[in-house]
């Protein structure tokens, strides 16, 4: 009888390697999924951005339209930046605030918000639109609040309008 053999393995031969078979095609395709990632992700953090600015602001931008009904020029003032303050003062808020009682009537919501970035700091506009009252028309102001680097929400600007394309920037 004969005997089977086993097979042997060749001492000091290595087997070879299994090649990856990466193609430039293959290398293309990771790039462009890396680029997409990338691209979603800046968008992402641009909206989250964008949305905790425009919360900000809003906190000011809502004390504003608070203190109008309660004709409250003072408190509007110091919200302001500088340039603001030295323009308006307590009573030439107040005398202003007193003839929007005619058409700010009930409450107003925001229909509304611009945000605006550059060197200079971040500038948010919020449009807020009150019930139609007089001649059944809509009032609109307008309450723009600037962010510099190192400091806080500061009001920079107050309109009204009965046209609210007037007061978009």
């Amino acid at each position: 009888m004969e005997e089977t053999a086993e097979p042997r393995i060749l001492e000091g031969v290595k087997k070879p390697r299994r090649k990856l078979g990466i193609k430039l095609k293959d290398i293309a395709i990771f790039g462009l999924i890396i680029v997409v990632i990338v691209a979603l992700t800046m968008v992402l953090m641009s909206k989250l951005q964008i949305k905790r600015d425009v919360a900000g602001a809003k906190i000011i931008t809502d004390q504003v339209i608070a203190d109008i009904p309660k004709h409250d020029g003072a408190a509007v003032r110091k919200l302001g930046n500088d340039k603001f303050q030295s323009t308006y003062t307590a009573a030439a808020l107040l005398q202003q605030f007193a003839a929007l009682d005619l058409v700010t009537v009930g409450k107003p919501v925001v229909v509304d918000q611009i945000r605006s970035a550059g060197s200079k700091g971040t500038t948010v506009f919020m449009i807020y639109q009150y019930p139609p009252h007089l001649a059944n028309q809509p009032f609109y102001i307008s309450v723009a609040v600037t962010k510099k680097a190192g400091t806080g929400w500061q009001l920079t600007n107050l309109s009204g309008s009965a046209d609210e394309t007037k007061l978009l920037p």
